[in-house]
């Protein structure tokens, strides 16, 4: 009898820790479930941020070359304003000169 007793309060021992590893083997699984699924919304947020990355290297990348044709075009057209301005400007620096050649020889008299 007492066998039993002791045989019967082991299966008992037994089904407690048994049903306490079955409650944590549930509790880590619904914690896994969780945890997965806020790995799964962090992959696809990464990846549209790698898209968006992407898109905005490009978008850069079209406004650089975008921006280097203005600066050529605009380069053109002030060169050929530069031009006419250089020879106008030489022309009124050459006449400065020459009347202040005559202002200083005046003095002299």
């Amino acid at each position: 009898m007492e066998l039993l007793k002791e045989l019967e309060s082991i299966i008992n021992n037994l089904t407690e820790k048994y049903n306490k590893v079955k409650e944590e083997r549930d509790a880590l699984k619904k914690e896994n479930e969780e945890l997965y699924g806020e790995y799964e919304n962090l992959t696809r947020e990464r990846d549209m941020l790698k898209t968006q990355i992407e898109e905005f290297k490009k978008n850069e990348e079209e406004m650089e070359k975008y921006i280097r044709e203005i600066n050529y075009k605009l380069k053109e057209i002030l060169g050929e304003e530069n031009s006419e301005e250089a020879i106008t400007k030489e022309a009124i620096t050459s006449e400065t000169d020459n009347t202040e050649e005559l202002s200083q020889e005046e003095p002299k008299w």
